[in-house]
């Protein structure tokens, strides 16, 4: 359609409906209009433009006002070739995915693209130490019905922080927990020159566990088994990255839902060891985002880890295996895709996959440094410095306040991936 100086059509530049501009005398190119999560079907009509907007369960026709004094420029990457962008992608959290590599080595995100473009073998491998710090607070009571946390985590590759206060009472059976976080997350995009581009954005969530603990140890052997279910509100806001500006991600609001069944047991071990000598964990679980939200996502999860001997004296070896699958819907549109629970470096990739599946082996050993106390070749797995208070009694009930200062520090260890398989 022809207004004044300009013809204007339609684009797709967010995976949904735009209006662009074309100066017919400059020929430069302009982002005329984009309007919300449901802007789909634009249409101009003389002055205005015509859309369906979509809100919960239902689409409404908006008329919309065109103004070339608001019209913006188009840079060359949208001029080009249009491009797509799934809004939430394998957020990072406060986790750190970079723990395979040297305290030295600062990497940008956009370096560890790589690790998941497609399936490949990796060999062997030391692994030294992250790159987080924290702070955490931690305080309960003598019989442990009430605990408190809280705790601060710093990402020196991602440059972000994220906070996160828990609140438990195990009083009653089942346990209830309460939990809040904000920080600010992580991630990149695929743009049309085939580029990656760093954007983050703040993450604020709620949520609230029930859990059902069973204790099954006897004598030497430690062994638990855990069924819990939580509901979490997450809201989303401030994307920072200068592409992403004029798109609308919707208001960012959206709660999810999950159960999960946990187990844990193993044989005591030696302070000096890494790992018990005999064990295994495993995590299999549910999420997917709840209906009347702007997000929609579904995540099941299995990961299983065994711990065996070594060959030597205070050796460790882990083998495991883990799968998860997505909802293949996922790729399109207002999507949300879960962080997983999978033991592998899965932050800042924007590639959807419908299902992975991964083998390891990790191998630990202490590093051959003297220690005249605990012996030769004797590395503890971190360093952490305790603070502890005790005061009052209340009711039968001793308090106490334990402060950590957290850095972490693994011991020498090689870790092999045989193959990780994905489509």
């Amino acid at each position: 359609m022809f207004r004044n100086d300009y013809i204007l059509f339609n684009s797709s530049i967010t995976g949904k409906d735009a209006i662009h501009a074309v100066n017919i005398n400059s020929g430069e190119r302009f982002l005329a209009l984009t309007g919300g999560f449901g802007f789909f079907n634009a249409t101009v009509n003389g002055n205005q433009v015509l859309v369906e907007n979509y809100i919960p369960n239902e689409y409404r026709l908006c008329r919309w006002d065109i103004n070339e004094h608001d019209f913006k420029p188009l840079n060359e990457r949208m001029i080009n070739k249009d491009f797509y962008i799934t809004p939430v992608v394998n957020r990072s959290g406060y986790g750190d995915i970079f723990s395979g590599f040297s305290k030295d080595t600062v990497r940008k995100p956009q370096k560890y693209y790589h690790l998941l473009n497609g399936l490949r073998f990796h060999s062997w491998s030391p692994v030294t130490t992250n790159n987080s710090y924290g702070a955490q607070v931690f305080a309960d009571d003598a019989l442990q019905q009430y605990s408190f946390s809280a705790m601060l985590m710093y990402n020196v590759n991602a440059k972000n922080g994220y906070g996160k206060v828990t609140a438990n009472y195990s009083g009653f059976y089942p346990v209830f927990s309460l939990s809040a976080g904000t920080g600010f997350m992580s991630n990149i995009f695929r743009n049309a020159e085939d580029s990656l581009e760093f954007y983050s954005w703040q993450e604020n969530s709620l949520a609230g566990r029930i859990s059902i603990p069973v204790n099954l140890s006897r004598g030497a052997f430690f062994q638990n088994l855990e069924i819990s279910a939580e509901y979490q509100s997450i809201f989303q806001r401030n994307i920072e990255n200068i592409h992403l500006e004029d798109f609308d991600f919707g208001n960012g609001r959206f709660n999810t839902g999950g159960v999960s069944l946990s187990y844990l047991g193993y044989k005591q071990m030696s302070v000096r060891d890494f790992y018990p000598k005999f064990g295994a964990l495993f995590r299999t679980g549910y999420e997917q985002t709840l209906t009347k939200s702007d997000y929609h996502g579904e995540l099941f999860s299995f990961v299983f880890t065994g711990f065996l001997p070594g060959f030597f004296a205070h050796h460790s070896f882990r083998p495991g295996f883990a799968y998860e699958w997505q909802n293949p819907l996922l790729k399109y549109r207002g999507s949300y895709v879960f962080p997983g629970y999978m033991l592998y470096y899965r932050g800042y990739e924007s590639v959807f996959y419908k299902e992975l599946i991964k083998l390891s082996a990790d191998y630990a050993f202490p590093f051959l440094l003297p220690r005249p106390c605990t012996g030769v070749g004797t590395l503890y797995k971190k360093n952490e410095g305790q603070c502890f208070c005790r005061f009052g009694k209340r009711r039968v009930r001793y308090f106490y306040q334990k402060l950590s200062f957290l850095r972490g520090r693994h011991p020498v260890r090689l870790q092999l991936l045989p193959f990780v398989k994905h489509h």
